[in-house]
């Protein structure tokens, strides 16, 4: 007899998934009862997660999503509640939305099936807390808040399924239900949120474009009024700040929502003078040429702010660098000067120094210097100097660095164009060098050599009178008796030779390039010739203790500059840390031929350095000059030098060691000679004093010494 094939064989169970649909969608509780109790294995069943059409669907799933609370009974009769409510599937809520990862609270709450979702919950245990697949960080209040769904909100709150404050998004800034109402302007739900106790000043751990913080800092940022209004009245902190420590103000002005900030001025949130402040500050963050337009925009509406409030502006004294304008009172004044480029931007500037100069606050340094750029992009030389000078005195008086490199780009580029460069207005400039008490040593090395180059230049190249030729050559003399040593101890006629090597390359713009060249003779021959009794040419820098006749001979071949050196004085036998002298680094042969017939016999001096270097004599060890060395003692001139030194080795060990090796020439005393001589101390300190019948004497033992030995021979 042929085997039965039961009623829940594998052949038949798509039609038995098939019959079980359609009796939990039509709500035929009777039907669906008798078929569940013939099966079984009706547990795979009431488990399993089909397609139908384009959604996937547990039994539960369907009964949910129609409302059946009869049916989603009968199913947790006959399977437990735990290995249902937890099923995930998709679901099609319109056209365009797709949920997928979604439980049969989900299917109940999005078909407004509130009953059945009670019971889920209730009976079921069903988790509110369940996400999605495709909103994985969200439980199911934030995901219907993100869906703009109040009446899920609504469900959730009323019947403390969720908790308006304790239910946030799993993500890293750990969001509110309030927060995402404000971002997605749902503007319904915020009001609502709000009224059961929402935390208006909840402040998000991590931020997602620095957007994030508290709701009221997020609308602002999206600039919605509404929003911004509501959380107003709602009480919520207006002095919070977002993640990148921007206030309310400054989030409004730089995303331009006018109706926020006139909104904040209304509830004296801010007042003028910092909306004046936040909007010209859009002027930093501009790159240029900045759009004149867009000046006039803010400029008219900080104006109409003022005109409105009746708040009127205390303006500064008219100033030489602004034409003497002085700030529009009026909206026709501002309209007036529209079209006018140069004046717009004199407004702005005027504005931001009434401003800006008593807080001291470095953005008007910024915008002084964004106007000097366009000026000078313009070629308007002058006005570009009278304002960066006008900027320099403003960061003096604000204690803060002003970089003095502009000048000297400006000044090279009126030397291309052949304009005329203001002796005065120059001079005054060179005087910045010295007076830049915050800018470290070597950035006012790099300025002073640069305008050294450009004050050799202007000889050249400009006609001046006699007076103002004195003017050029008093600053450089000023500059090498006051000279300060950078930290490798180079001097200026060093880096009117090493320029290149000194940072000054990296500097170089198409208008500077042509002039900061190094070796500069120009430069060298102005500093040698205003100079030259401040200088110390034989000085070395502390690298390889080079002087400047040194890096000349190893850089370059002009003689002319070698010459010049060494007519003012430069040493050709100087050596460095590796006993080299300047000869030895000459490549050219004209270079050799030319240093070896200027060489000269060495003076002590040379013989003393010298030796100290060949004979690696330590120096490190002498400090400052103690009172022994301050003492003006003098060597009689009957002692024995030899002896004396001998004698104060320890008190002076370098000197002691130079003496005694220099002194052996018996070319160099009296005394020294005397202890070297043949005959011993045969001639005494009366050598200085001897009489003609001694002398004679003397000459004729000299001149018949052969034939005294042989007629009186030495004793044996």
């Amino acid at each position: 007899m042929p085997d039965t094939i039961a009623l829940d064989s594998f052949d038949t169970k798509d039609r038995v998934l098939d019959e079980l649909y359609t009796l939990v969608r039509d709500g035929l509780t009777d039907q669906l009862l008798s078929q569940l109790t013939n099966l079984s294995n009706r547990t795979e069943y009431l488990t399993s997660v089909n397609w139908y059409g384009q959604e996937q669907l547990s039994l539960l799933m369907v009964a949910a999503l129609h409302g059946h609370e009869d049916i989603v009974r009968i199913l947790f009769e006959h399977c437990k509640p735990e290995y249902q409510v937890e099923l995930e599937g998709t679901i099609i809520l319109d056209n365009q939305t797709i949920l997928e990862g979604i439980t049969a609270l989900y299917c109940a709450c999005y078909r407004a099936k509130f009953a059945v979702a009670r019971l889920l919950i209730e009976t079921g245990r069903a988790n509110a807390n369940h996400s999605t697949l495709d909103e994985p960080y969200h439980p199911l209040l934030i995901h219907a808040t993100r869906m703009n769904r109040l009446d899920i909100v609504q469900f959730l709150i009323e019947n403390n399924y969720a908790d308006v404050n304790k239910s946030k998004s799993t993500t890293r800034a750990e969001s509110t239900a309030l927060v995402w109402a404000v971002r997605r302007n749902n503007i319904s739900i915020v009001k609502y949120l709000i009224e059961k106790g929402a935390h208006v000043d909840y402040y998000c751990k991590k931020s997602y474009k620095s957007k994030f913080a508290t709701p009221l800092t997020l609308a602002v940022h999206d600039g919605n009024l509404e929003l911004v209004q509501i959380l107003f009245n709602a009480g919520a902190d207006t002095n919070v700040k977002n993640k990148s420590d921007d206030t309310l103000l400054a989030i409004a002005v730089k995303l331009e929502h006018w109706p926020i900030i006139q909104f904040l001025l209304e509830q004296s949130v801010t007042n003028i003078d910092e909306v004046e402040r936040a909007v010209l500050f859009l002027i930093e963050r501009r790159p240029l040429p900045i759009d004149m337009n867009k000046l006039y925009k803010y400029l008219y509406f900080i104006l109409q702010q003022r005109v409105v409030l009746q708040k009127s502006k205390v303006c500064r004294q008219p100033l030489a660098v602004y034409d003497y304008h002085q700030e529009c009172q009026t909206l026709e004044e501002l309209e007036s000067i529209k079209n006018d480029s140069n004046r717009i931007w004199i407004e702005v500037l005027l504005v931001l120094e009434r401003i800006l100069l008593p807080r001291k606050d470095p953005i008007l340094t910024k915008a002084l210097n964004g106007y000097s750029h366009y000026l000078l992009a313009k070629n308007d030389f002058d006005k570009c100097l009278a304002l960066w000078i006008h900027s320099f005195y403003i960061s003096k008086q604000m204690q803060r660095t002003m970089t003095l490199y502009p000048f000297v780009r400006l000044f090279c580029k009126m030397i291309t164009t052949e304009t005329m460069i203001p002796i005065d207005r120059f001079i005054e400039v060179c005087q910045f060098t010295f007076d830049s008490t915050r800018t470290t040593r070597d950035q006012i090395t790099y300025n002073q050599v640069c305008f050294v180059v450009i004050t050799a230049k202007i000889f050249e190249h400009q006609q001046i009178t006699s007076a103002e030729k004195i003017v050029l050559c008093k600053w450089i003399s000023q500059l090498c008796r006051q000279w300060q040593m950078p930290s490798d101890r180079q001097t200026i006629v060093h880096l009117c030779i090493s320029g290149s090597n000194y940072g000054y390359s990296y500097r170089n713009s198409s208008h500077t390039e042509p002039y900061l060249r190094f070796p500069n003779e120009s430069a060298l021959q102005l500093v040698l010739a205003c100079g030259r009794p401040w200088l110390d040419l034989d000085a070395v820098e502390s690298s390889m203790h080079n002087t400047a006749l040194h890096l000349l001979c190893h850089v370059s071949e002009n003689q002319t500059m070698i010459k010049s050196l060494l007519n003012a004085g430069a040493h050709i036998d100087c050596v460095n840390r590796y006993g080299f002298t300047p000869l030895m680094y000459a490549t050219g042969q004209e270079t050799k031929a030319f240093l070896k017939s200027r060489a000269s016999s060495a003076c002590l001096k040379c013989l003393c350095a010298r030796m100290i270097v060949n004979q690696r004599l330590n120096t490190s060890s002498i400090g400052p000059a103690t009172s022994k060395l301050n003492k003006s003692e003098k060597i009689d001139k009957d002692m024995n030098v030899l002896i004396y030194w001998n004698n104060n080795q320890l008190v002076y060990p370098t000197l002691a060691a130079i003496a005694q090796r220099v002194l052996c020439m018996p070319v160099t005393n009296t005394s020294v000679e005397r202890i070297f001589s043949d005959s011993g101390n045969t001639i005494t300190s009366r050598r200085t004093r001897l009489q003609t019948s001694k002398v004679n004497q003397i000459l004729f033992i000299r001149q018949n010494l052969s034939a005294l030995r042989v007629l009186l021979p030495p004793s044996v």
